[in-house]
């Protein structure tokens, strides 16, 4: 499932994969949602996909999970990555240095 966010001229497609059984993807693509409309100015049309995949690893019974970003513009391609427990950590992390990424490169 995609989903866009259309700001001005600028649309940025969010899409999230994985095959790690009960994870909450809806919780992952509104924490990219909310990151595509803040940084939709810098990138501009595009997409970016979120990939998480599950380590066997857990604690509290939180799965540690590796979170991959893919953003793909007509003037850039980007890629982090991050690890954590639990899918709003994973992701945060990951789109925290994808933001420091993006943020360097257009300062």
């Amino acid at each position: 499932m995609r989903m866009s966010m259309a700001l001005g001229s600028d649309m940025l497609s969010v899409d999230v994969s994985s095959k790690v059984p009960n994870l909450d993807k809806d919780v992952i693509r509104s924490e990219l949602a909310v990151f595509a409309s803040k940084q939709a100015l810098l990138l501009g049309s595009g997409t970016l996909t979120a990939h998480v995949t599950k380590h066997k690893e857990t604690t509290r019974k939180l799965p540690s999970l590796f979170c991959r970003l893919h953003v793909r513009t007509s003037s850039c391609r980007l890629q982090t990555h991050a690890s954590g427990y639990g899918e709003q950590q994973c992701v945060k992390q990951a789109l925290h240095k994808l933001k420091s990424v993006i943020h360097h490169r257009h300062h």
